[in-house]
């Protein structure tokens, strides 16, 4: 597999839900199931004048309703945030999208954009 543009996330481990690999090094477990939500696409390129296939990084950032991700020093559900209301962002339409969710233990609620929720899985 090759790729030109940097992913916002690289994947190891099984430390994830199901023991699915994680975004490595991000404060928040965020497994590769959450690919499409991170605007990390599998798509065919030219590349050196040859078709292949890989891992490509749009700006499409789509977490939804509904969603569960837990803190990486603790798979309890005490130690989690759930996504109450979300809308996609999209690259394309210059559009910055957004999501709202609860923080748990404390039932902090949150609005962030959806590239400000990224950042906040990462960094913590």
């Amino acid at each position: 597999m090759t790729r030109r543009t940097p992913l916002i996330a690289e994947f190891s481990g099984s430390d994830g839900y199901a023991g699915r690999p994680c975004a490595t090094g991000w404060a928040w477990l965020v497994s590769d199931a959450f690919r499409p939500a991170l605007g990390i696409e599998w798509a065919e390129r030219i590349v050196d004048g040859a078709r292949t296939s890989m891992w490509v990084q749009t700006g499409n950032y789509d977490f939804r309703e509904g969603d569960v991700i837990y803190r990486r020093d603790s798979k309890s559900s005490e130690n989690s945030l759930q996504i109450s209301r979300a809308e996609a962002a999209s690259a394309k339409h210059e559009k910055p999208g957004w999501v709202e969710f609860t923080l748990h233990p404390s039932g902090e609620r949150r609005t962030l954009s959806q590239a400000d929720f990224i950042r906040f899985l990462r960094d913590g």
